[in-house]
């Protein structure tokens, strides 16, 4: 049997869908205290991460369409979450900044939302989630999106 070949794509794709979601359920279930949604979840700790983002490059690093990132920013704002930021406005562009209570949500959130990765991943070696994030990184469609921290 040769074993340098490389498995079938689709063996890859339903692995990476499992694993997609598993780590889905686990965040979702962990967010249910704070009412939130894996994608608001997301929203904010890019906000927080990357002040004064735009819409665009939230909407990319999600992988969500405009129009579905209306509605995510809608929703934390009407919470009191995130805002717009009018004094920073460029042209059109209104940055994204989160409110005091949206990163108090965020800081509270955090643990539970580690906790439930680390359970995901708890059968790997530190270093084994290291070269599973690194891997999956290397796959993504934005490599470059703002905010990639991989240490």
């Amino acid at each position: 049997m040769n074993t340098s070949r490389a498995l079938p794509g689709h063996d890859f794709g339903l692995a990476a869908s499992r694993f997609h979601r598993a780590t889905r359920q686990a965040v979702e279930a962990a967010l249910e205290p704070f009412e939130l949604s894996g994608a608001q979840y997301g929203a904010l700790v890019f906000v927080d991460r990357n002040p004064g983002t735009s819409n665009a490059d939230l909407a990319r690093f999600l992988l969500i369409t405009p129009q579905a990132l209306g509605r995510v920013t809608a929703q934390l704002g009407v919470r009191g979450l995130l805002v717009r930021d009018a004094d920073e406005a460029i042209g059109r562009r209104r940055p994204l900044a989160l409110t005091p209570l949206g990163t108090r949500v965020v800081r509270e959130a955090e643990p539970a939302v580690e906790r439930a990765q680390q359970q995901l991943l708890s059968p790997l070696t530190t270093e084994q989630q290291l070269a599973l994030l690194h891997a999956l990184d290397a796959c993504t469609p934005f490599p470059d999106s703002p905010g990639k921290d991989l240490t």
